[in-house]
């Protein structure tokens, strides 16, 4: 189970992740990159290798997510150790209530998700699941208030 201090910040960096300018400049970056996406094929099952585009737009979003993780934990005097300390102890806790450590287990697996590289994919080649993925994040980010 996380400590209560690992909980706090973990909130704390969900209240921040998820306002409404980092959720504006995710949906940007996605928008102004969809093309990317939309306009070359998946690999084939025989094949596993995604366009070098892909990667490499990939690598750009996973930078902005970090870079405002590094601002946020910066602001709070965490290192990058600690902080892989706290995901390590948060993951361990599963979501499954509404307290708070459950909501903070429920952040990192958010976390995790934003930057997988097949689920970037994904998202980036539907406007719809874009839709849906922006819904679900603003309804999290309401019912942490």
């Amino acid at each position: 189970m996380a400590s209560n201090r690992t909980t706090d910040l973990l909130l704390s960096l969900a209240r921040y992740s998820l306002s409404l300018d980092h959720m504006n400049s995710w949906e940007s970056f996605m928008l102004s990159n969809e093309d990317v996406f939309t306009s070359s094929p998946l690999p084939n099952k025989e094949s596993s290798e995604y366009s070098l585009e892909f990667t490499e737009v990939h690598k750009e979003f996973e930078d902005l997510v970090q870079k405002q993780i590094g601002t946020f934990l910066e602001m709070e005097g965490v290192t990058m150790e600690e902080f892989g300390e706290m995901l390590v102890s948060a993951s361990a806790t599963p979501p499954t209530s509404s307290d708070s450590s459950s909501q903070a287990s429920a952040f990192v697996q958010l976390l995790l998700g934003m930057v997988d590289f097949r689920a970037f994919v994904d998202i980036m080649r539907s406007r719809d699941k874009r839709k849906y993925y922006f819904q679900i994040l603003n309804m999290w980010r309401s019912s942490l208030k």
